[in-house]
């Protein structure tokens, strides 16, 4: 990093940094409880689903370089509990490990063991993974008579070839119990292409068969969200290629879809069409495998509350906001120059999607609002943690000023043109449409006068204003009138 002062004098300051999205900063909690029921046969079978079952994680940064965590998993008939840490060690990387145990019914005490290094560099990076898990040991998502592996070995080394390349070389060992046994060695290069990028890889069993296995993709954009995917797949005796084009939704209300088929020895079409508002997003999938047709319909929102208010909105993995213009309604909301919602009945608005850990820019436009109302703190700097809410509240002030709508008659309002003074003050303010004029400075009691022609004239005493408006619109007055006490 090169800092210069104000007297132009440049200073080199190299220092080195660890960078994981497992560590929280010190004193930072993250947490995650979840519920529902467990799907079986996803895409192949209808409504096949499980009992209940909930997961619970916590996790807390003790320090910037210690994270720990505890999970806590729950369905009828096993239970399951966990803990473990994440650790920096300068020049290293990463270590991670931690310990399970799990009672169910028909099992004895069952536990599970896993340690983890990792290391990410821009230039090379390498990561290993070990877990290790006893006969009895049960987890949620197992099926009833499946089994956890017995142990998982996995490593990897990735080394970047210039701006443009990575390339990659990886290890597995699974020792199953219920799952096949599995020792492959894998290697894989990516290709940057202008915008596209290229893909491929490979995987070689070192077991008896010695299967080999190999892909291909290339990723091409073809716009601010739409994207198409050519890929091709050799594993074994089945070989496929695929097609893909998709538009994925927007940050705020509007459309997306995916279209994708696959050809040679597996013959698989299916699409879908989504859609997200602020209240969720939307979806309607076909899918036509073999002659098999399946269709599915999705939808997914978040509830939310914060400091006492109840919100509807779209799906939440990440920062959000909620906003308070102080019950008026209609007012756009801007995050990082993006307009993502507008306040409801209630002046309410949430704003999904912000960004964790950096300044957000979180604007009101109140060029909306009537000329004589304004929002305290219009535009304001936000850095919101990780999948957490803030809460903003802007409070409405009024200019100091005043719609008059003046009648000249009970029938006929004061022309427009008319010129109004108030108080015998320099300042003239014009009459607009039906008699209305904006009076920006109000001092009560004001003594209004208003003239137009040669010889129309209006004037009209006003003692006081109307109690409990923000924003004072006093009338119809009528210009016989010589006292308007509100």
């Amino acid at each position: 990093m090169v800092v210069t002062d104000a007297l132009g004098r440049r200073q080199v300051i190299t220092a080195s940094y660890i960078r994981d999205a497992e560590l929280l900063r010190e004193g930072v909690n993250q947490f995650s409880y979840e519920m529902g029921v467990q799907r079986y046969y996803y895409g192949t079978r209808s409504n096949a689903y499980g009992g209940f079952l909930s997961d619970f994680t916590q996790r807390r940064g003790v320090t910037n370089r210690l994270t720990v965590e505890g999970r806590l998993e729950f369905q009828p008939g096993a239970e399951t509990i966990g803990g473990g840490a994440v650790y920096a060690i300068h020049g290293l990387g990463t270590v991670a490990g931690g310990v399970a145990g799990s009672v169910s019914t028909g099992y004895a005490w069952g536990h599970l063991v896993y340690g983890q290094i990792n290391q990410n560099r821009r230039a090379f990076g390498f990561g290993a993974t070990m877990q290790r898990a006893s006969e009895d040991f049960r987890q949620v998502g197992l099926a009833p008579q499946q089994r956890a592996d017995k142990m998982v070995l996995q490593g990897q080394v990735s080394k970047a070839l210039g701006r443009r390349g990575t390339f990659a070389v990886g290890y597995l060992r699974r020792d199953g119990r219920t799952n096949p046994d599995a020792r492959a060695v894998t290697a894989s290069f990516n290709l940057r292409l202008g915008r596209a990028i290229f893909t491929v890889g490979g995987t070689y069993s070192l077991l008896h068969d010695h299967q080999v296995g190999l892909d291909a993709a290339l990723v091409v954009p073809l716009g601010e969200r739409k994207l198409a995917v050519a890929s091709a797949d050799m594993n074994g005796t089945v070989k496929t290629t695929s097609l893909e084009a998709s538009q994925q939704l927007p940050l705020g209300p509007g459309w997306g879809y995916r279209v994708k088929t696959t050809q040679l020895d597996q013959e698989v079409n299916d699409g879908g069409l989504y859609y997200q508002n602020m209240l969720g997003s939307y979806g309607v999938e076909v899918g036509d495998t073999g002659g098999d047709l399946s269709w599915r319909l999705s939808e997914r929102g978040s509830l939310v509350y914060l400091h006492g208010h109840t919100m509807l909105a779209p799906w939440l993995n990440d920062s959000f906001g909620v906003i308070d213009a102080g019950g008026i309604k209609g007012v756009p909301v801007y995050v990082n120059n993006l307009l993502l919602a507008k306040t409801g009945s209630k002046g309410m608005a949430l704003v999904p999607w912000m960004v964790p850990y950096i300044e957000n820019l979180v604007r009101i436009d109140d060029s909306t609002l009537p000329l004589d109302v304004s929002l305290e703190g219009g535009e304001r700097r936000i850095v919101p943690m990780p999948r957490s809410g803030v809460f903003l509240k802007y409070k409405p002030v009024s200019m100091g000023g005043a719609t008059l709508v003046l009648m000249a008659t009970k029938d006929l309002p004061v022309p427009v043109g008319a010129q109004v003074s108030i108080n015998g003050g320099a300042t003239r303010y014009t009459v607009a449409l039906r008699g209305e004029v904006f009076i920006e400075e109000m001092v009560y009691p004001a003594a209004v006068d208003a003239r137009w022609g040669k010889n129309g004239t209006c004037q009209i005493r006003i003692e006081h204003p109307p109690e409990q408006a923000l924003v004072p619109k006093i009338g119809p007055l009528l210009c016989d009138a010589r006292k308007i006490d509100w």
